[in-house]
């Protein structure tokens, strides 16, 4: 048993510290530039959503087995594109506002490390099996109700923010 929590501790340790960069890219860097050019709002979650998204493009279709990929969408590759776009810009909401109402890059770099390492383990293992032809509308990673979710809590954080601003 503690062979496996050595396992698991050093691969979320490993794990983490990758999105420890990427969270660092994303928010600590491009995010807070482009707040200080005075660039807000819905331009701020589409220049980050684009470029979140044109940075995993190829990692999905590189480094990702195609099973996995398939695993999370099953559908041919513009379609993916076009719904990881999608998603990044929908999630963007959410981890800008977060980095936002924080002042730090911590909370998006944890809740970075746990989406992916528990949602895709759970897709990638069979834990979860969505019907054939559904995956466009419930994937946890990729599927339109969750982004819907993920924006809706993003623009929670937003009117959170905004409100403690005003004070």
């Amino acid at each position: 048993m503690c062979y496996y929590w050595s396992l698991y501790f050093f691969g979320c340790k490993d794990f983490l510290n990758s999105k420890y960069f990427e969270e660092s890219a994303w928010r600590g860097y491009l995010t807070a530039r482009l707040l200080s050019l005075k660039i807000k709002g819905v331009w701020l979650y589409l220049i980050v959503g684009v470029v979140w998204c044109s940075w995993h493009w190829p990692y999905f279709f590189y480094f990702v087995k195609p099973e996995q990929l398939f695993a999370v969408f099953p559908y041919e590759k513009v379609t993916f594109c076009v719904m990881a776009l999608v998603c990044c810009i929908s999630w963007t909401v959410m981890y800008t506002e977060l980095f936002r109402l924080t002042k730090s890059i911590w909370a998006g770099v944890w809740m970075h490390a746990i989406e992916d390492t528990t949602i895709n383990s759970l897709i990638y293992d069979k834990h979860i099996l969505i019907e054939t032809g559904k995956h466009i509308l419930i994937s946890p990673v990729s599927g339109i109700i969750p982004c819907l979710l993920y924006l809706g809590v993003g623009l929670w954080l937003r009117k959170i923010r905004i409100a403690r601003e005003a004070q």
